[in-house]
């Protein structure tokens, strides 16, 4: 379904950090990512991805998200979840995500079609890019689910309170699900760890990403903090990026990017859901 103007997202920043909206209702089919599905299917609803080789041991504890809110006691875990997309992804975008949420929605979904990272743009070629994005892959920065780990709902006063760092000292890294009709292809899709509490500012660091080595499919996923670097669509041999292990003790939010390219759109359709902290 097409979203109105006056819920269009409004969300903008370069590489990884970008800021969540609110979104239309997802149900509505998109043709274009229908018939570009083939293109960039990394796995379809019902096939469950295999389950790593070697899947680190230990307990898993669930993160359970009812509506927009991710709880867990046991870790002192309260945060939001929400969808978020760059202002060109964002006006063919739907999510389930958006308020007012029904209480037992369980799940994290959006449906759209990453636009291209479009060099021969107006707005690149003026450099008139669209603040707080300073270059064109922070024009067309794709699209995505986010979970903020430490962000206390303030229900008298009608919002959500500032992101706060949450210490995952205590844990390996996360485990969660990916299904849907279309679940990006491996080098379209990133699981992300942040640290930073300025969800608008126009700068990548304190973004942990996953590897090529470390692939996403459909089914079930572990990463572990070990496997997400630095930065990593920005590596470099010297100094060599450190791991998310550095930044365990301050983190704010988990992502699931769609990333974009300047060679064709990347369709997505696809859910989050049976997000869990695994633990040492």
């Amino acid at each position: 379904m097409e979203m109105s103007s006056g819920i269009r997202c409004a969300i903008f920043a370069i590489a990884a950090a970008l800021v969540g909206c609110d979104e239309a209702g997802k149900g509505g089919a998109l043709t274009a990512a229908g018939a570009a599905g083939a293109l960039a299917t990394g796995g379809t609803a019902g096939t469950a991805g295999a389950l790593r080789p070697d899947a680190p041991e230990g307990e898993s504890v669930e993160l359970t998200q009812t509506g927009a809110q991710l709880t867990n006691p046991e870790l002192g875990i309260q945060g939001s979840v929400f969808a978020y997309a760059d202002p060109h992804t964002a006006l063919g975008m739907t999510s389930n995500l958006t308020p007012l949420l029904d209480p037992s929605l369980g799940e994290a979904c959006i449906e759209g079609i990453a636009a291209m990272v479009d060099q021969g743009s107006e707005i690149c070629a003026t450099m008139q890019f669209t603040p707080p994005a300073m270059d064109c892959f922070g024009e067309y920065s794709g699209a995505g689910v986010g979970m903020t780990l430490n962000q206390a709902s303030d229900p008298s006063a009608g919002f959500t309170t500032p992101a706060l760092p949450f210490d995952a000292s205590a844990l390996q890294g996360f485990v969660f699900d990916i299904d849907g009709p279309i679940v990006p292809a491996r080098a379209s899709l990133a699981f992300h760890v942040e640290t930073s509490t300025d969800f608008n500012a126009a700068s990548d660091a304190g973004v942990f990403c996953n590897l090529p080595s470390v692939k996403l499919v459909a089914g079930t996923n572990y990463v572990l903090f070990s496997e997400l670097v630095d930065r990593c669509f920005r590596l470099s041999d010297d100094p060599a990026n450190p791991s998310a292990e550095t930044v365990q003790s301050k983190l704010t939010r988990i992502t699931w990017r769609v990333r974009t390219n300047d060679r064709s759109p990347v369709p997505f359709d696809f859910c989050v859901s049976n997000v869990r902290a695994l633990l040492k």
